[in-house]
C-alpha cells in the first residue's frame, strides 16, 4: 500500500507496507541463504518538503530496481536491499554521503545513517533494526 497524500509519497512505501515487505524479504533471505541489508536515514534540521524531495530523488536514482524505499517515521526513511551484503551496503552509504556532500550547499538538511546486514548483524528483523538504529545514533553523535 503506497501512501498518497502527495506526489512525493508515490515513490516510497508507507510504514505499514514497508514493514510487510521487510518481513517478506527477511524470510526470503533466510530461505534462499541470501544477503539482505537495511539502511535507516534520519533527516533532521529541516522542515522543508523540498529537501525531502531532493533526498528521495537521490535515493531513487541510486537504488536498484529490487530495492525498497519507505518512510518509517516523520523524518526517517528506510531502505531494504535484497541480495546486498555488508561490503556493498557500506559502499552504498559511502556513495550516498558523497552525493549529499555535493548538494550540501543547496540542502538545508542533516542526514544521519545507520545500516545492518543479514546474516552478519542479525538474523531477525529486530536484530537488524537494533544494529542499524545503534549506528544511526552513533552517526548523529559524530556529526554534531
Amino acid at each position: 500500500m503506497v501512501s498518497s497524500h502527495n506526489e512525493l509519497d508515490l515513490k516510497i512505501l508507507a510504514k505499514e507496507s514497508l514493514e510487510e515487505v521487510f518481513n517478506e524479504e527477511i524470510k526470503k533471505a533466510r530461505l534462499c541463504k541470501k544477503s539482505l541489508s537495511l539502511v535507516i536515514l534520519d533527516l533532521s534540521e529541516s522542515n522543508q518538503e523540498e529537501d525531502l524531495k531532493k533526498i528521495i530523488e537521490l535515493l531513487t536514482r541510486r537504488a536498484r530496481s529490487a530495492d525498497i524505499i519507505g518512510k518509517s517515521k516523520l523524518k526517517e526513511l528506510t531502505m531494504v536491499f535484497p541480495n546486498m551484503d555488508k561490503k556493498e551496503v557500506v559502499l552504498f552509504v559511502h556513495r550516498l554521503k558523497q552525493d549529499l556532500n555535493y548538494f550540501k550547499e543547496s540542502l538545508n538538511i542533516k542526514v544521519s545513517f545507520g545500516f545492518s546486514s543479514f546474516p552478519e548483524d542479525g538474523r531477525s528483523k529486530r536484530e537488524l533494526i537494533e544494529k542499524a538504529t545503534y549506528l544511526l545514533y552513533k552517526d548523529k553523535i559524530l556529526e554534531t
